[in-house]
């Protein structure tokens, strides 16, 4: 997930810090636990969820903190240089940057929070087909021990194969959910990704919260 208003955000990790107290008091007191909270704990641990936050929004370190205390890995969103004219943000990895540019700037960006699990792209279209300034992006992040999450925003990325080829561990996004924001479209899409896992094991849904999408996440997953 990317960035979302305050309030939006608040009212998700609240509930997710609700679940935290409750994992730390099944282990703490098995026996005296209800059964039902038990089993809707344990079924709420099945679907692993991480936040990703984009550099330039450092006022928002708190939220990123509060994402890390609940449990949740946190990701930072870089910025990467897309295909036609957007505007990918400040401080975006572009294909015209020389190496050492290209670390400096993702290690500016990492600096910023000291709990980053990983690393995904916001945009990068351009960017992540480019072999060898990804090949920088993965020796910096394989310094750090960080993993790289890659958002496919074009089908020709060779973001996860320059990453395995580096011994960084990588996955790939499956579904988007929310090229469309309508509930019922997050919905579909959500399904997609639940159908996938059940067929492959696994699958990885990214989405940006909009309020639509974390009303359809909270009625749908604490039902899986």
């Amino acid at each position: 997930l990317a960035a979302a208003d305050d309030a939006d955000v608040r009212e998700h990790l609240d509930r997710e810090r609700a679940l935290v107290e409750l994992r730390q008091k099944l282990r703490a007191e098995p026996g005296e636990t209800p059964a039902r909270e038990r089993e809707q704990c344990h079924r709420r641990r099945d679907h692993h969820r991480a936040s990703a936050q984009r550099p330039r929004e450092q006022r928002r370190v708190e939220r990123l903190r509060r994402a890390h205390d609940a449990g949740h890995e946190v990701l930072l969103h870089m910025p990467m240089e897309p295909l036609g004219s957007a505007d990918p943000g400040p401080g975006a990895l572009t294909t015209n940057l020389q190496p050492g540019e290209i670390k400096a700037r993702l290690e500016k960006a990492l600096a910023g929070f000291s709990g980053y699990d990983g690393v995904n792209n916001h945009m990068g279209s351009k960017f992540t087909t480019d072999r060898a300034r990804m090949a920088v992006v993965m020796e910096t992040l394989g310094e750090r021990g960080l993993y790289f999450l890659d958002s496919r925003t074009n089908p020709a990325s060779a973001g996860e194969t320059i990453a395995r080829e580096s011994g960084v561990l990588a996955a790939s996004r499956h579904v988007f959910l929310d090229n469309d924001v309508k509930p019922e479209a997050v919905r579909d899409k959500l399904q997609q990704a639940i159908a996938l896992a059940r067929r492959d094991g696994s699958a990885i849904a990214i989405g940006h919260p909009h309020p639509a999408v974390l009303k359809v996440l909270a009625a749908e997953l604490f039902e899986l």
